[in-house]
């Protein structure tokens, strides 16, 4: 329910920032850039017993104006198996959103710029949990809320093309950085500005 609210607040801003700059005069001649990424993370808990590991694939629609990029789409997540292999076993597919802000610095060298981002990765995962006595099995799914901090660099490869990477920390199930269980994330992007 969070994420669905956090989507049409999203939406909501995202249509109030278009009509705003479709109807205003614009002074200091900015525009809305728009384009296509598709990122690619790796996601791993830190815990001395137990290893979640995830790989998302996502192609996202980013909206950017100045130094401000906003970004939303869907979202394939592959889920390991956690090892040891305890109670629980995963289904390794899963889909979801991912939605997020970066803030731009200008450039550092040429065609060089860094980023700080947010990122949310909101997910369905189905596991079996086992136990000793009736029933053996029970089928379960939780919806995972997965929020990073990052930094990274962002590298104008070719006219319009934009190789990205960086590193982050985060957590799984917590709402905007409520650590719960830490992360640490990277990710690796290509992107294509229109």
């Amino acid at each position: 329910m969070k994420a669905v609210k956090l989507l049409l607040c999203f939406v909501f801003f995202i249509f109030v920032e278009a009509q705003t700059h479709s109807f205003c005069q614009d002074t200091i001649r900015s525009s809305i850039d728009i384009s296509i990424r598709l990122n690619t993370y790796y996601t791993f808990e830190i815990k001395r017993d137990y290893n979640f590991r995830v790989i998302h694939t996502a192609p996202v629609f980013s909206f950017q104006r100045n130094s401000h990029n906003f970004y939303i789409g869907p979202q394939y997540s592959y889920v390991f198996q956690p090892t040891p292999i305890a109670s629980e076993i995963y289904e390794k597919n899963s889909y979801g959103i991912n939605v997020g802000y970066r803030y731009y610095s200008k450039e550092l060298v040429r065609k060089l710029r860094a980023f700080g981002q947010f990122n949310f990765s909101i997910y369905k995962v189905k596991y079996i949990a086992y136990q000793l006595g009736p029933p053996f099995s029970t089928e379960k799914k939780k919806i995972i809320v997965e929020n990073t901090a990052s930094i990274g660099i962002d590298f104008n490869a070719i006219k319009n093309i934009h190789v990205y990477s960086g590193i982050g920390f985060g957590s799984f199930g917590g709402f905007f950085l409520l650590i719960d269980s830490f992360t640490l994330n990277s990710y690796i992007g290509l992107e294509y500005k229109f």
